[in-house]
């Protein structure tokens, strides 16, 4: 109890994309591949609201977090941990994110592997000591 997947993530916002060129196989023929399936883990907190955890978040973290919203019926974000894959991204696309999810108020943004460092730096910016990059052996209380 309290703990669900986003399933399939409605892409809602005009900034955010897979990120990268991925291709896939459909019905034998190489297509581009959009990542429909891309999902994150929503867990339900006793009076803290939604912790989510996502993989590379191709659909996008700001898609991810309003669809976690929705599903969970609440706005309050207590954290989230994982890749937001805006390695490759623009400066643009990096500071929207940035101010969306600085919007949503969330309590604890910790950023993996396919973040990069420049969206680290403008998340850090945001979130002050509640940004903090995730490292190899590190152990998150949630």
């Amino acid at each position: 109890p309290g703990l669900f997947t986003t399933g399939e993530v409605p892409r809602t916002t005009a900034f955010e994309e897979v990120g990268i060129a991925l291709m896939t196989l459909q019905e034998g023929e190489v297509v581009e591949d959009t990542m429909p399936d891309d999902l994150a883990i929503i867990a339900r907190l006793k009076e803290r609201g939604i912790f989510i955890i996502t993989g590379c978040s191709h659909a996008g973290i700001v898609n991810i977090s309003n669809h976690a919203q929705t599903l969970a019926g609440t706005k309050q974000i207590d954290g989230i941990i994982g890749g937001f894959h805006l390695i490759e991204a623009s400066e643009e696309r990096i500071e929207k994110t940035a101010s969306a999810l600085a919007a949503m108020k969330i309590d604890r943004l910790l950023a993996g592997h396919c973040t990069g460092f420049r969206a680290q730096v403008a998340l850090r910016a945001a979130f002050n000591k509640r940004f903090e990059p995730m490292a190899t052996g590190m152990r998150v209380v949630v």
